[in-house]
């Protein structure tokens, strides 16, 4: 328990020390451990109750946001607290521990997640180990820059919480697209027809039951190429949003149907006349981008030798069938330095792609300007105000030249995965080498030099 207060602590607890001495025994630095049992459930909601009251007395409409754009975000919220209300009440144990590999100095977290017996939460877990990923034929590349797997099921209830939050989100995209003044008339109803389009794709492929996708960036030759894959729905809307393209982005031009490789249409999308130089660099300067569509999935690949490779990664998959579920539910692969530095790369120069700024003038992101400091006592207020404060930051905390410089020194992989370990149990664990620990440590101590001293 945590508390302000001494007398909170009932006389006859137990001391952490005992009671957490097989964690301490096995190496962790520092852990959290939570313990349920089934018969102390509308208790544990009770509890969460007020949580819930605080959290969502925070949630105010901003004096630069619209009505929906405020709907949304309180609605996205709310359901958020739904979520966390389901994993707090019906959960029989978490443990999650931190412990440093003094050998080979890597950091190991490790996660247990394991659902009370006959819950909604519990046969949820069940429902994400029946089927395998239909990309599981697509096998992790040695070495990527990033490499992602997920395929997380979405129980009914989750899916009616998606289709409200995609039908709110419409008309917020709108005012975004609408709020773009550099913009021509026509140019933003495209853009507002592919929002909408795509808001259908993503509405009808809830009904998959699992968000179901992978995620490749490797090097090829002297550059890198993007492959994704997603599974969805709504074939003819995402092909009427792709025809929208052109006409949002009038640099761009659209080839459809280059070709059709095992029933998945290949459309052909030049973005070359908006290469920069720092994509250039990264992907090389063919500036083809290829979209593939079919009734099962949305494909994409860009960078060197990205068709040659889409359309090997499409034959793997039809070719292979239905695979055998593993009870892989999420991996994360990453090497840090060529990552970040093209992220950065990107960001900086002229006409570079921020996203923190572009949320802010599309006014989906608070105003970044600073409230005149008021000289008060401590209030809910004004502790609300501090976290309020304490986010900006962050979202303003330039971390980039910091990271590069440690990465460029010793870089950094990071590597997660989540698994379906037995019924009702999600088991994992997250791996950080030395270069990602030195980069992290000197990024903490420059924003603990910047926005906590004095």
């Amino acid at each position: 328990m945590i508390s302000k207060f001494k007398e909170d602590v009932p006389q006859d607890m137990e001391h952490p020390q005992v009671r957490h001495k097989a964690l301490v025994d096995a190496g962790y630095l520092a852990f959290a451990h939570l313990l349920n049992e089934g018969n102390g459930a509308d208790s544990r909601q009770k509890a969460f109750q007020k949580f819930r009251d605080n959290f969502m007395d925070g949630i105010q409409k901003r004096t630069d946001e619209t009505a929906e754009a405020y709907e949304l975000r309180r609605v996205w919220s709310e359901q958020r607290m739904d979520q966390f209300e389901q994993w707090f009440v019906e959960c029989q144990e978490v443990k999650l521990g931190l412990k440093v590999d003094q050998k080979t100095n890597e950091s190991v977290a490790d996660l247990l997640f394991e659902a009370l017996p006959e819950t909604p939460l519990f046969k949820s877990i069940e429902q994400g180990s029946e089927s395998a990923s239909y990309f599981s034929a697509i096998k992790k590349p040695e070495s990527p820059v990033m490499s992602v797997r997920l395929n997380w099921a979405i129980e009914q209830q989750m899916q009616e919480r998606y289709k409200t939050i995609y039908k709110l989100a419409q008309p917020v995209a709108e005012q975004a697209i609408r709020k773009d003044e550099a913009a021509s008339d026509g140019v933003k109803d495209a853009r507002v027809e592919f929002s909408n389009r795509m808001v259908e794709v993503l509405t009808e492929s809830v009904g998959l039951g699992a968000l179901d996708l992978f995620a490749d960036i490797v090097a090829v030759k002297e550059h890198h190429c993007l492959l994704l894959g997603v599974r969805c729905q709504g074939q003819e809307a995402l092909n009427a949003a792709f025809k929208t393209i052109p006409i949002s982005e009038e640099q761009w031009k659209l080839a459809e149907a280059v070709a059709t490789i095992e029933g998945v249409t290949i459309h052909e999308l030049d973005v070359s006349a908006d290469l920069t130089p720092a994509v250039k660099e990264f992907y090389g300067d063919s500036g083809k981008v290829y979209l593939g569509v079919s009734d099962k999935a949305f494909w994409l690949a860009a960078g060197e030798e990205s068709r040659e490779r889409l359309e090997a990664a499409i034959k793997a998959v039809t070719s292979a069938g239905p695979g055998e579920p593993d009870g892989l539910l999420a991996s994360v692969d990453i090497q840090a330095y060529p990552l970040v530095k093209s992220m950065h790369d990107f960001a900086k120069e002229e006409g570079g792609f921020k996203l923190i700024e572009e949320m802010r003038k599309r006014g989906l992101l608070p105003s970044n300007e600073k409230k005149p400091a008021e000289d008060k006592q401590e209030s809910k207020e004004s502790r609300k105000e501090k976290n309020q404060q304490r986010a900006q930051q962050l979202a303003n905390f330039d971390w980039q030249p910091t990271a590069l410089k440690m990465l460029s020194e010793m870089d950094g992989t990071f590597h997660m995965e989540l698994k379906r370990t037995k019924e009702g149990t999600i088991g994992g664990d997250a791996v950080s080498t030395e270069g990602i620990l030195r980069a992290v440590g000197a990024l903490i101590a420059q924003f603990a030099d910047e926005n906590l001293s004095g």
